[in-house]
């Protein structure tokens, strides 16, 4: 299974955000405990580390962008993905960038919390919890205790 992790929910895990952080921060431990190829958009790399450094986080950013590459493939955008983006009907230019990386890697769904920003995308986009219900029905003796 092939998924892609969009950058709204990185940033949730990175700096734990109230509210978002712990079902995002979920999301990601369960696919990684099930060996799911999870796929993040090269150009989230950048944008992740401006994000982390405008919130204190600089001198942590390098090691965590580090940490996350040890976990993720990267999806690389050329510029005919740039062109698809330009194109899609997606209205975020990014949200369109990262449907058109999700679907050139193959990828079954993109995991964000913005999911009604694909409303259409090539490819589904489901919230983290949406995610872990269907982890779950997919691996049901994997489960973890309540």
């Amino acid at each position: 299974m092939k998924v892609m992790f969009d950058l709204n929910v990185i940033v949730d895990i990175a700096e734990e955000r109230a509210g978002f952080c712990e079902k995002s921060r979920e999301a990601f431990e369960r696919a990684v405990q099930l060996g799911v190829h999870i796929y993040f958009p090269i150009h989230g790399f950048t944008t992740l580390h401006y994000l982390l450094a405008h919130a204190g986080k600089g001198e942590d950013s390098k090691a965590y962008i580090s940490w996350l590459c040890d976990h993720v493939e990267c999806a690389p955008a050329d510029k005919s993905i740039v062109k698809l983006a330009c194109a899609s009907s997606v209205r975020d230019f990014e949200d369109a960038v990262v449907d058109e990386t999700a679907f050139a890697a193959k990828c079954e769904c993109i995991v964000t919390r913005n999911a009604q920003h694909f409303g259409s995308s090539r490819v589904k986009a489901v919230s983290p919890e949406t995610f872990l219900s269907f982890l779950s029905r997919r691996n049901p003796r994997r489960r973890k205790p309540r």
